[in-house]
């Protein structure tokens, strides 16, 4: 046993650098191994029990997860990746706020809940930018992540976050590959029906094929085996597709929708839960299909989003709870969360007065008509309201004709003007 260890050791440190070409070799490579391993495990297992057992079983799970590395899964995606400095101001990740977006989450969670038959297995979260969809989608990740009922007949079986602001995960032929990574190291048995990766880097219909459905659907008879006991179901996230290149999360979503409709005696045991910005083309699509479940965030009650909104502020403002300010704030976020929450991380890091000031002249009456607009055609909205607030405080010590400001205007516009992006 010490001697094949020793070769998977040495094996996986190989891993490392092949590349994918050697995934046949390794393959052979890793079935001998075990081969021996498991005639070891026979004869040693009448002299000293389960434990010889145990640990090759730790072997064989922890090679299996190197082995699935071949799928090439995107970290940044994951709900538990840990962001950091410039990663965290680049995208921020958050729960819900205690209190906030109560109907909705307990609308999810029910739904996920539900493992009949009857209940869809995709429900499409959508709505504008800023409307909160991300937070919605990472609190339900992690109530079922980390914080599952013990009567939960469902787990968070895969997700994945799209973001503009890292290739990998902006890419949809990341998604499902990413998504049957989490799904593998989470279902026993749904990892051994796994073996064949040629399709990593093909469209995306094709990997729902190959690396979902089909292994799942192999999968059925070793998670359906007592039938006195009802299998686990998991939970598939996948949210803001909206972010992904191009037209490649409407794209996405239409495929995945099809390929469910079509298999949906294939696919029991997961359901989806998707989140992106309206598109009409796919809202009609969806509602001819037999199996979905949508809900727009636009169709919350106004009164339901500034409650929610006034909820947030005064967690994250508690020295302005009840004050006239925050009454004005959740009039001028006009229901989109994104404004609040701007508001919020522009005033936490600046003292009492300072903050007292930037909402004393945000919320002035006469602070509307002080705004041109960008034509004639396009007035500033609310929000570019606050963002001309914010860039005016941060100008406010810089004068067209004092301190060469005209000359540091030229040199920022050609930094601007360069061929190639210009490091700080």
């Amino acid at each position: 046993l010490k001697e094949e260890l020793d070769k998977l050791i040495q094996l996986s440190n190989e891993w490392l650098v092949r590349k994918v070409a050697d995934h046949v070799d390794e393959k052979t490579r890793i079935t001998e191994i075990f081969e021996r391993i498991n005639e070891a495990r026979v004869q040693f297992e009448l002299a000293i029990g389960i434990r010889v057992f145990k640990s090759v079983y730790d072997m064989e799970r922890a090679l299996r997860k190197l082995l699935f590395y071949g799928l090439k899964p995107s970290k940044i995606a994951d709900h538990k990746y840990h962001l950091e400095s410039q990663e965290e101001r680049r995208v921020r990740r958050e729960v819900c706020t205690p209190g906030t977006r109560v109907r909705i989450l307990d609308d999810i969670i029910t739904w996920a809940k539900n493992t009949s038959r009857g209940s869809p297995n995709v429900y499409w979260l959508f709505g504008q930018a800023g409307s909160g969809k991300t937070t919605i989608a990472y609190s339900v990740a992690r109530r079922f992540e980390f914080a599952g009922d013990p009567n939960d007949t469902i787990i968070l079986g895969g997700n994945f976050f799209c973001s503009r602001q890292f290739e990998e995960s902006r890419l949809s032929k990341c998604i499902i590959r990413t998504v049957v990574h989490h799904l593998a190291l989470k279902c026993r048995a749904f990892a051994d029906q796994l073996s064949d990766f040629d399709t990593v880097n093909q469209n995306v219909r094709a990997q729902l094929e190959d690396l979902l459905i089909a292994p799942w659907q192999a999968s059925k008879p070793a998670r359906c085996h007592d039938p006195s006991k009802p299998p686990q179901h998991y939970l598939i996230i996948i949210d803001a597709l909206d972010e992904i290149d191009g037209t490649g999360g409407s794209e996405f979503l239409r495929n995945l929708l099809d390929v469910v409709d079509q298999n949906e005696n294939r696919l029991q045991g997961l359901k989806f839960f998707v989140t992106s910005r309206p598109d009409p083309n796919l809202v009609r699509h969806v509602d001819s299909l037999k199996s979905k479940q949508l809900y727009r965030l636009e169709e919350v009650p106004p009164e339901e989003a500034q409650y929610d909104i006034r909820t947030y502020l005064m967690a994250e403002l508690p020295h302005f709870a009840e004050r006239e300010e925050i009454k004005g704030l959740v009039v001028q976020t006009a229901g989109l969360f994104i404004y609040a929450a701007t508001v919020v991380k522009y005033l936490v890091t600046r003292g009492r007065s300072e903050q007292q000031t930037f909402l004393t002249t945000l919320l002035a009456p006469s602070n509307s008509f002080n705004l041109q607009s960008l034509s004639d055609e396009m007035p500033f909205t609310l929000l570019d309201a606050l963002y001309s607030q914010i860039l005016n405080e941060a100008f406010r010590d810089f004068t067209p004709e004092q301190n060469g400001w005209k000359d540091r205007r030229c040199i920022l516009h050609t930094f601007l003007c360069t061929a190639e992006r210009t490091s700080t």
